[in-house]
């Protein structure tokens, strides 16, 4: 009798110690199939910020008006230490965002020597001799004749070099900034996501010349920055990275603010540019990454707000040092029945276009002066001369700064609409963007400015 009591026991035991094992086997499982499909959704990106933003020095930065150079990544779309060739010494010039260092090999040739601009990545000749012609007041035709023949002579000769040959494979993110307090009065908790955009949500990028920012008409000009933007915050897990926390500020923001009436559903957004680019102008763009911050950004581009720093090469000297250029911009019809932007002066105001004259305002300041010696000495020595100038528009009208620095004598090298024969003095326009400053709230809702830097490649 005590012998089937005992078994009996061990009977009823191993039952519990059964039923509690399926027990907690039902719950793992449950578990298992609730996680597994967020995890296999997001676990590639979910868990990380995107690379650039995981410098270090970005919270010191927040304290100390230094410049920022995010951590760099193992991803071609990323801004890296640029290399430019130089042919006569057959070895590489290594470029670095904030190197203001007077002695390295790039300020020696842009700065100092000057003669030379940056092209496909390779150091290329500025046809001084076309320049002087053009500054001997020669004829036009012939000028324009010798620089096309220098520019066919330049593109041939860098043919055999592995030059990009689209847009597509030039253009990339900026990483490097300064940042800055801003002597804003306004709290944050006053003007967030309502005046000022947050950092996250914009992304800096790198457009080179001859790329549209935004698609054209035809079917053959889809091809811009903005579809290769977006492509690449699509297709590329760095750009899901870039997507995902953009939108986890955007819902954090959501959630800080009041609740409101739910609204109609609306498509999703597709990250745009909040402002463009001349195709042969190369430099700095902002791209919003969400509806709010493309909203508030472009309030701020209206209000003037945001600021905006190119540089130029133009013939000749400019004997002032700094000045301001102000002169209406408008459109003309031409023969061929196009509209072409134009500067007053030199017009009558019923040449233009009705109700397209408008008032516009650009700011110059010498940075230097150059003088290029040509052949021939004493009385019959002759001379190219040109001048690096910085340009902030207060307003921006279609080609304004091409038509200013052409209004006061002095246009850009290498503008084929208003250069007057300087067109192919240099195989590209000498017009770069090369900075842009903009207000956003930056880590724990803090104002900052935000300097983009795009270095300049003459």
């Amino acid at each position: 009798k005590n012998k089937g009591m005992k078994e009996k026991n061990e009977r009823r035991k191993e039952g519990i110690m059964h039923h509690g094992m399926k027990s907690v086997v039902h719950c793992f499982l449950c578990c298992v199939s609730l996680l597994l499909p967020q995890l296999f959704v997001s676990h590639s990106f979910q868990l990380s910020k995107p690379s650039y933003l995981k410098s270090p020095s970005f919270s010191s930065a927040l304290k100390e008006n230094i410049p920022v150079k995010y951590a760099q990544v193992q991803d071609e779309k990323y801004e890296k230490a640029a290399k430019v060739f130089n042919p006569l010494t057959e070895r590489y010039i290594q470029i670095f965002p904030f190197s203001n260092n007077a002695k390295n090999k790039w300020n020696e040739f842009m700065s100092l020597n000057g003669g030379y601009i940056a092209y496909c990545g390779r150091l290329v000749p500025i046809d001084v001799e076309s320049l002087s012609s053009w500054l001997d007041n020669s004829n036009e035709q012939n000028v324009s004749e010798s620089s096309s023949n220098h520019r066919n002579h330049v593109k041939n000769l860098y043919s055999i070099w592995d030059i990009p040959s689209s847009g597509d494979s030039m253009w990339h993110i900026i990483t490097s900034f300064q940042i800055s307090d801003c002597n804003m009065t306004e709290t944050a908790d006053d003007t967030i996501d309502c005046e000022y955009p947050i950092f996250e949500q914009l992304l800096f990028t790198y457009k080179p010349h001859q790329l549209l920012t935004l698609p054209g008409i035809e079917p053959s000009k889809s091809g811009c920055l903005s579809s290769y933007v977006n492509a690449y915050l699509k297709d590329s897990s760095e750009g899901q990275k870039i997507m995902y926390n953009s939108n986890a500020k955007l819902e954090q923001n959501k959630l800080s603010r009041s609740k409101k009436k739910k609204k109609k559903k609306i498509k999703p957004y597709v990250p745009r540019p909040c402002h463009r680019l001349d195709y042969d102008t190369s430099g700095v763009v902002l791209i919003s990454l969400s509806r709010e911050s493309h909203r508030t950004t472009s309030k701020l581009f209206e209000l003037r707000k945001v600021k905006k720093k190119y540089v130029a090469l133009v013939a000749g000297h400019i004997e002032q040092d700094e000045g301001t250029v102000e002169c209406k911009i408008g459109k003309i019809t031409t023969k061929e029945g196009y509209n072409r932007f134009e500067c007053l002066s030199g017009y009558h105001e019923d040449d233009f276009v009705p109700n397209s004259l408008r008032p516009a305002k650009t700011y110059y300041k010498v940075v230097k002066r150059f003088t290029i010696p040509l052949s021939g000495t004493g009385t019959n020595s002759r001379a190219a001369m040109y001048t690096r100038v910085e340009l902030e528009p207060f307003t921006g009208r279609g080609h304004q700064l091409r038509l200013h620095m052409e209004s006061i004598g002095h246009p850009i090298l290498g503008d084929e609409l208003h250069g007057k024969g300087l067109g192919s003095v240099t195989p590209r326009l000498c017009l770069h963007a090369m900075e842009l400053e903009v207000v956003a709230y930056v880590g724990n809702h803090q104002l900052k400015n935000i300097i983009a830097t795009s270095l300049p490649p003459f």
